[in-house]
């Protein structure tokens, strides 16, 4: 089975913002999630293929026990998800609050590394502290 992280490196008043990687710890794309404690706890996650009825497009869900439909998708600002993973490509300002960009095209190139693939391990790690 494949093996992803996903690396929270900075939680801000617009979000947490982090890295997704591949097993060997290179990293794919950005992400960004709702801050605590809208998202999901550090620790080692299930995701399975899934559809997201609300975009219309084929996903993965991440299975997080007591809560259904944690998905992989497209979007821009933490306001884009309820404890979701949005990937992207680029951090920038978008409308006053810090986004990530070319998500559509992160997204696609998301589903294409995971062609042929029905599920993955997702491992979710917190940065350590920038702080002396």
């Amino acid at each position: 089975m494949k093996i992803f992280y996903l690396r929270r490196n900075e939680e801000i008043g617009d979000g947490t913002f982090g890295t997704f990687l591949t097993e060997f710890k290179v990293p794919l794309f950005l992400t960004v999630e709702p801050n605590k404690p809208d998202r999901m706890v550090k620790g080692e996650y299930h995701c399975k293929r899934s559809w997201y009825n609300k975009g219309g497009y084929e996903t993965f869900e991440i299975v997080v026990s007591g809560h259904t439909h944690v998905l992989f998708h497209k979007g821009n600002t933490e306001d884009d998800t309820r404890m979701c993973v949005i990937v992207g490509e680029q951090f920038e300002s978008l409308h006053g609050k810090t986004a990530i960009l070319r998500s559509w095209k992160a997204f696609d190139e998301f589903m294409s590394l995971l062609l042929g693939v029905d599920e993955f391990k997702l491992i979710v790690q917190e940065a350590p502290s920038w702080e002396s």
